[in-house]
């Protein structure tokens, strides 16, 4: 963990991407993402994941601020677990989940799904709790977004300041 702070620390672009909590040990995870200043949820988003043909469904995210990472992009897909941020991390996508609580009221809460963080050195971290829209299916399209391996792109470009708009 050190060196990944020093690296970054020092102007190196780093890209955090973790999983839910059925996929991976957050506890540990978290150990990383908190010298961060983040933290992976014990939460699912999407809610239910459905199998069919071995290729796991996913959310379409397409709540995004306007940033070099996500300018030109629909949507993406995720599957995984949200993100909490503070200090200088900011938020550059979010998914809108609806809950039913005892009563039977319908709650929408926004859940954080690609966190950035940058500092004076040039450093530039991405963040997030999927590796659906990054993985080999995804690039492939087998997913709902065709975008996904443009999205990657992007933030690869970011993290390496290429991209500057």
């Amino acid at each position: 963990i050190d060196a990944y702070m020093q690296y970054w620390e020092q102007g190196g672009g780093l890209f955090l991407i973790g999983l839910s909590n059925q996929s991976l040990d957050l506890k540990n995870a978290n150990t990383l993402f908190s010298a961060f200043n983040l933290t992976l949820n014990y939460d699912l988003i999407p809610p239910i994941t459905i199998i069919v043909n071995g290729i796991a469904s996913t959310t379409k995210i397409s709540k995004m601020i306007s940033h070099p990472v996500t300018d030109f992009i629909d949507y993406f897909d995720y599957n995984g677990c949200s993100l909490n941020y503070t200090d200088n991390a900011f938020e550059l996508a979010w998914a809108e989940v609806f809950w039913t609580d005892l009563n039977g009221t319908i709650h929408k809460d926004n859940r954080t799904v690609l966190v950035g963080l940058e500092n004076n050195e040039g450093g530039r971290l991405l963040a997030t709790g999927s590796n659906f829209f990054v993985d080999n299916w995804a690039l492939n399209d087998l997913y709902q977004s065709t975008q996904n391996w443009h999205l990657v792109l992007r933030a690869l470009y970011w993290l390496v300041d290429i991209l500057n708009n």
